[in-house]
């Protein structure tokens, strides 16, 4: 009986919402020309953030890609359907983004690049926004902690989409994998810099300073993969310099890591993961690994990039029933 009173209760307000429309959408109207800010993910050199689709009523929350160098915004059908969107168009009442209203109602039907893991943390994206909504704002990318892009409106009438070839050169900054770009002349690392999208001077700005080098040749302290099935990852190789100390400590091939510097690696990509063993993310690293994985035996050790020397923190011990003096 309390199921069934719990159950009338819902489908009352579902049909007040259906009915009464304008109140029960309230809280999504746009605000027009406020500015505003996006929590976002950073996928290399991409950004994502996740959009509101209201349709009849319900809403439906996807990830899609930021993309100033696309003319159009568009959804993948396949994706959205398996996300859960129950319509047969690409159309929606109204759009979101952060709570704030965007003026797109129908997008274009279009294959959306994948980034998937186990290469990422998580899977992305459904969809991108190209400048024919972006075009409305100036943008600001910041890679934080934490990551976000600040939403500035233009005045109407005034945006600059641009042709496509004013634009092409914006596609090298999309690269899932590498933050790293070149751009005219300098090189700079867009998971520190932050970096603007000016549609009316259709102009590009770095915040900063461009990076000396090219962290893509520094080595590695080891090569890794990541395990099958897991967001866990296992080491290939030690760095030649390293192997016979490495191997004192126990951190040889075959050896799964599951923490880096007290971070466990199911929330890191694989390029943050490459940045902390080529030291770019301080001076000092620490490896939390399972010597044997069937087995759960965890080890520490620090290694410092200054001295390029290990320290035991956690040594492996025997559980318990296996001391060799019974």
């Amino acid at each position: 009986m309390r199921c069934q009173s719990r159950m009338k209760i819902i489908f009352s307000l579902l049909l007040g919402c259906l009915a009464f429309a304008d109140p029960c959408l309230a809280s999504v109207n746009p605000v027009a020309g406020q500015s505003f800010r996006t929590p976002a993910r950073r996928f290399g050199g991409f950004y994502s953030v996740k959009l509101t689709l209201w349709r009849d009523g319900f809403s439906t929350v996807i990830p899609v890609w930021i993309r100033p160098d696309l003319a159009e915004s568009s959804l993948d059908p396949g994706q959205l359907r398996f996300f859960g969107w129950p319509h047969g168009d690409l159309k929606a009442d109204e759009t979101e983004l952060s709570g704030v209203g965007i003026a797109i109602r129908s997008f274009k039907s279009e294959r959306a690049d994948l980034a998937i893991m186990p290469e990422f943390a998580k899977n992305c994206c459904l969809g991108s926004l190209g400048r024919d909504v972006l075009a409305a704002y100036r943008l600001r990318f910041v890679p934080g902690p934490p990551a976000h892009i600040e939403w500035s409106p233009v005045a109407s009438g005034s945006t600059g989409i641009g042709k496509k070839s004013e634009w092409a050169g914006v596609r090298d900054l999309f690269s899932i994998r590498d933050p790293l770009i070149r751009w005219k002349g300098d090189r700079w690392d867009l998971s520190r810099s932050p970096w603007s999208v000016d549609f009316q001077e259709k102009a590009l700005r770095f915040e900063g300073e461009p990076v000396e080098g090219d962290f893509r040749r520094d080595p590695m302290l080891l090569g890794f993969d990541f395990v099958p099935g897991s967001r866990k990852i296992r080491v290939l190789s030690l760095n030649p310099s390293q192997q016979k100390t490495g191997l004192t400590v126990g951190l040889k091939p075959g050896v799964v890591v599951t923490e880096l510097n007290g971070e466990p690696v199911a929330g890191l990509d694989r390029y943050q993961i490459e940045q902390i063993l080529k030291g770019r993310s301080g001076k000092k690293i620490e490896i939390a690994f399972l010597r044997d994985p069937m087995k759960e035996e965890k080890s520490k050790v620090i290694f410092d990039f200054s001295t390029h020397a290990f320290t035991q923190t956690q040594p492996f011990q025997a559980p318990a029933g296996r001391n060799k003096n019974p």
